[in-house]
Protein backbone atom coordinates (compact mmCIF):
# COMPACT_ATOMS: atom_id res chain seq x y z
CA UNK A 1 0.00 0.00 0.00
CA UNK A 2 1.51 3.39 -0.99
CA UNK A 3 2.02 5.91 1.98
CA UNK A 4 -0.40 8.91 2.48
CA UNK A 5 1.73 11.45 3.22
CA UNK A 6 -0.77 13.64 4.17
CA UNK A 7 -2.19 11.64 6.60
CA UNK A 8 1.01 10.72 8.00
CA UNK A 9 2.30 14.17 8.09
CA UNK A 10 -0.61 15.86 9.76
CA UNK A 11 -0.70 13.01 12.63
CA UNK A 12 2.83 13.66 13.71
CA UNK A 13 1.82 17.65 13.42
CA UNK A 14 -1.26 16.49 15.57
CA UNK A 15 0.60 14.46 18.11
CA UNK A 16 3.76 16.93 18.66
CA UNK A 17 0.93 19.75 19.45
CA UNK A 18 -0.52 17.85 22.16
CA UNK A 19 3.02 16.72 23.57
CA UNK A 20 4.17 19.97 23.26
CA UNK A 21 0.95 21.27 24.67
CA UNK A 22 1.02 19.05 27.30
CA UNK A 23 4.51 19.09 28.40
CA UNK A 24 4.44 22.99 27.93
CA UNK A 25 1.38 24.10 29.84
CA UNK A 26 0.44 20.93 31.99
CA UNK A 27 -2.96 19.02 31.25
CA UNK A 28 -5.27 21.74 30.88
CA UNK A 29 -3.25 23.03 28.19
CA UNK A 30 -3.35 19.61 26.94
CA UNK A 31 -6.84 19.07 27.05
CA UNK A 32 -7.31 22.43 24.89
CA UNK A 33 -5.01 21.23 22.70
CA UNK A 34 -6.95 17.75 22.24
CA UNK A 35 -10.08 19.46 21.61
CA UNK A 36 -8.79 21.67 18.42
CA UNK A 37 -6.83 18.84 17.26
CA UNK A 38 -9.25 16.13 15.57
CA UNK A 39 -10.88 19.16 13.02
CA UNK A 40 -7.66 19.89 11.07
CA UNK A 41 -6.67 16.21 10.24
CA UNK A 42 -10.53 14.71 10.02
CA UNK A 43 -10.43 17.57 7.17
CA UNK A 44 -7.19 16.38 5.32
CA UNK A 45 -8.09 12.23 5.94
CA UNK A 46 -11.01 12.68 4.28
CA UNK A 47 -11.55 15.70 2.35
CA UNK A 48 -13.58 14.39 -0.50
CA UNK A 49 -15.96 13.12 2.03
CA UNK A 50 -16.18 16.00 3.91
CA UNK A 51 -16.47 18.30 0.80
CA UNK A 52 -19.28 15.99 -0.79
CA UNK A 53 -21.29 17.04 2.42
CA UNK A 54 -24.56 18.40 1.44
CA UNK A 55 -27.42 19.47 4.01
CA UNK A 56 -28.24 21.52 7.08
CA UNK A 57 -26.06 22.90 9.00
CA UNK A 58 -25.72 25.61 12.06
CA UNK A 59 -25.32 28.58 9.45
CA UNK A 60 -27.75 27.55 7.32
CA UNK A 61 -27.85 24.37 4.07
CA UNK A 62 -24.81 23.50 2.03
CA UNK A 63 -26.13 23.05 -1.47
CA UNK A 64 -22.76 22.61 -3.24
CA UNK A 65 -20.36 20.10 -3.11
CA UNK A 66 -16.42 21.69 -2.31
CA UNK A 67 -13.55 20.32 -4.07
CA UNK A 68 -11.53 18.02 -1.92
CA UNK A 69 -8.42 20.05 -2.42
CA UNK A 70 -9.77 22.79 -0.90
CA UNK A 71 -10.95 20.85 2.26
CA UNK A 72 -7.45 19.24 2.15
CA UNK A 73 -5.64 23.02 1.81
CA UNK A 74 -8.26 24.14 4.67
CA UNK A 75 -7.52 21.47 6.92
CA UNK A 76 -3.50 22.42 6.77
CA UNK A 77 -4.26 25.86 7.16
CA UNK A 78 -5.92 25.43 10.74
CA UNK A 79 -2.96 22.56 11.70
CA UNK A 80 -0.40 25.34 10.40
CA UNK A 81 -1.88 27.93 11.66
CA UNK A 82 -0.55 27.46 15.51
CA UNK A 83 3.12 27.59 13.85
CA UNK A 84 2.62 30.68 11.68
CA UNK A 85 1.16 32.59 14.75
CA UNK A 86 4.11 31.42 16.48
CA UNK A 87 6.49 32.65 13.96
CA UNK A 88 4.56 36.15 13.41
CA UNK A 89 5.07 36.47 17.48
CA UNK A 90 8.30 35.62 17.51
CA UNK A 91 8.59 38.47 14.49
CA UNK A 92 6.92 40.85 15.79
CA UNK A 93 9.05 40.46 19.27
Amino acid sequence: MKPNWNRILSALLAVSYLLTAIMGGGPETGLKAALFLPLPPACIWFSDAKGGYLGPTSRGVITGATPGLVVCLGGWLLLLLPIMIAIISALAA
